[in-house]
């Protein structure tokens, strides 16, 4: 098992501060169940931990900003208002049981999108290879340079040796990776797609392919304590992102590019990020063992702040020692991640105000179908 660095001359990309692809998680109890993960899915292979260099830049938000390419709303939406997309096989279109017309929400959540199965039927499927999608159709604003501040910081990520893609993928930094690595998350960009929260084309569309962030710790994911201090990760879109790694066809790259780019990013919709190699180590370096269950176990420490802090000096040190030529972690340190709840909430109005609280929202994270107040909805 191997840390892998990844660095840049970058200037990166355009952070919506109020925005984040959430995730979920599940526990790993030895090497077996690290390869499983969609971080490191090669079967026999080592898994690395990418360093990612890059550069960012945080977008100026405008409530007046206008959607670019994205599906049509009804008559009394408005940008500041996530849409309530619908779960997972859900009408959206055609003819109702009634015998009616359709003419509800179209919206279909992240992963699915409405598609005709009859004349008289529509319904939101798993997006698939060949089938239509979100085409990204940018603004005037969104082909423009951006004027904001240009970033440039170290993110890492465990993955497989014979990896080399650095896009549709979950990052973080030096704190967020070694807890991934403790706990063996899954993120929300699964197999390389974007599952939510709620539509991510729709918001793609609006503000261009921003990379995300996540303070862990907090909501989304996780929200009971870590031990270690100011981990974050970041998601980084690229082609595709509507689809899984074996559902990526031509046609939808070309639709959805993606915000990754060469060289320095301009800051337009399909140019937020861009990353190069920065080396890499091995987990085997960092632990002295070769024994990754005992790297995760409670006796390991995995629950002591001093004690992390001690394993992210030490991978640090690793990095300096190999690439001597290369900024220290602490010389690019990660920028703050300033995501807060409160804005997704305002955002994010798909229940009655009344019910508008983090386990709504949770809800609708993990594609539970959330408890809607019975109308009239009781102003908070």
């Amino acid at each position: 098992m191997n840390f892998v660095g990844v660095s840049g001359p970058f200037h990166p990309l355009r952070l919506l501060a109020f925005f984040w692809i959430a995730v979920t998680a599940r526990g790993a109890e030895d090497d077996s169940a690290l390869l499983a993960d969609d971080e490191c899915r090669t079967e026999g292979s080592e898994c690395l931990l990418h360093a990612l260099q890059r550069r960012g830049a945080v977008v100026e938000h405008s409530a007046a900003l206008p959607d670019a390419g994205a599906e049509s709303e009804p008559d009394n939406s408005s940008p500041d208002r996530a849409r309530h997309c619908l779960q997972p096989y859900e009408q959206c279109g055609g003819i109702k049981p009634d015998g009616s017309q359709y003419a509800g929400e179209t919206c279909c959540h992240g992963g699915y999108y409405c598609t005709e199965v009859n004349a008289n039927w529509k319904q939101c499927n798993p997006t698939k290879a060949g089938d239509p999608h979100f085409v990204y159709k940018p603004t005037k604003e969104l082909t423009e340079p951006s004027r904001a501040p240009l970033l440039t910081y170290y993110v890492y990520r465990a993955e497989s040796a014979d990896s080399d893609y650095f896009d549709n993928v979950n990052v973080g930094n030096l704190a967020g990776t070694l807890w991934y690595l403790h706990n063996e998350v899954r993120y929300a960009y699964d197999a390389a797609q974007c599952t939510g929260p709620w539509n991510c084309d729709l918001s793609y569309g609006r503000y261009g392919y921003f990379v995300g962030c996540n303070n862990l710790g907090e909501f989304p994911f996780p929200t009971y304590q870590i031990y270690y201090e100011g981990a974050k990760w970041y998601t980084l879109p690229g082609p595709c992102p509507a689809n899984t790694w074996q559902e990526k066809d031509a046609k939808c790259i070309k639709d959805q590019p993606g915000g990754l780019c060469e060289g320095t990013p301009t800051g337009a919709g399909d140019c937020t990020y861009s990353i190069e190699h920065a080396g890499e180590i091995s987990i085997d370096e960092m632990t002295g063992i070769e024994d990754y269950g005992r790297f995760i176990s409670e006796g390991n420490k995995m629950n002591d702040t001093e004690a992390n802090a001690e394993r992210m000096a030490k991978v640090d040190k690793l990095f300096k020692d190999k690439f001597p030529d290369m900024p220290s972690d602490a010389d690019l340190p990660s920028p703050t991640c300033d995501f807060r709840m409160e804005q997704l909430a305002i955002v994010a109005l798909v229940l009655c105000e009344s019910e508008l609280t983090q386990s709504g929202i949770q809800a609708q994270v993990h594609k539970a179908t959330p408890k809607k107040c019975p109308p009239p909805c009781a102003a908070r």
